[in-house]
This record gives structure tokens, C-alpha cells and sequence, in this order.
């Protein structure tokens, strides 16, 4: 596994922050394109490999891409833990078990309205 060191800025999360939304930050404010920028073809191999059916924010996903981008590691009660085995099992937030389709993974949104015209 092999970390990234250029990230120059390291944000706090905000209270209550998505990990999403804090890989967002990190990525707009380290000036990555998106958060997929921040991490390389191999480290995402190596994601995949080390934490199957899991997304970034799933928290065994994500511990590791704290490790990769050299981030705090106690950022990582910012993800969700996940009820079962699989890429739908429903994801944990406190004592409250989410289902799949409740959650929002990518860090746009599109007015409906908008959509239409």
C-alpha cells in the first residue's frame, strides 16, 4: 500500500459530516478534480481488493483511504458501518440501520425542476 503525502491541506470535519462529503472538501480544497483524483489506479486496486462491497464511505473502505491519503485516523467515524456482507446491506449511523437507497453517494444534486426543462 503506498500513501500519498501531497495533500498540503487537511480540513477538520464538520460536526455531523458525511465521509463523502469530507472527500469532497479534501479533494476541492487539495484542488483534485473530484475525490477519485486523490486516489491513484493502484490504490484503488488495492482498495477493492482489501475491502470488497464497500464504497468510500463504508467504513471499512474508508479507514483505508484514510491510510492512503495520510488523513487523521479518527476521521473515520465519519462512515457508516454496515449491517451485513454485502454492497446492499443497510449501512449503521448511530443505533439507526439505513437502507441503500436512503443514501447519497456523490456529492452533486440536480434540481428535478431543472431536469425537466
Amino acid at each position: 500500500m503506498t500513501s500519498v503525502s501531497n495533500l498540503l491541506i487537511h480540513p477538520i470535519p464538520y460536526d455531523g459530516e458525511s465521509a463523502v462529503s469530507f472527500l469532497a472538501r479534501l479533494a476541492e480544497l487539495n484542488r483534485h478534480s473530484s475525490i477519485e483524483r486523490l486516489i491513484n489506479k493502484e490504490q484503488r486496486h488495492f482498495l477493492a481488493k482489501s475491502a470488497p462491497n464497500c464504497r468510500l464511505a463504508d467504513l471499512p473502505r474508508f479507514k483505508y483511504v484514510l491510510q492512503l491519503l495520510n488523513v487523521d485516523p479518527n476521521h473515520q467515524s465519519l462512515a457508516f458501518a454496515k449491517a451485513g456482507p454485502t454492497s446492499r446491506s443497510a449501512r449503521k449511523w448511530s443505533n439507526i440501520e439505513l437502507h441503500e437507497d436512503l443514501l447519497k453517494y456523490y456529492p452533486c444534486s440536480y434540481c428535478p425542476q431543472c431536469l425537466e426543462e
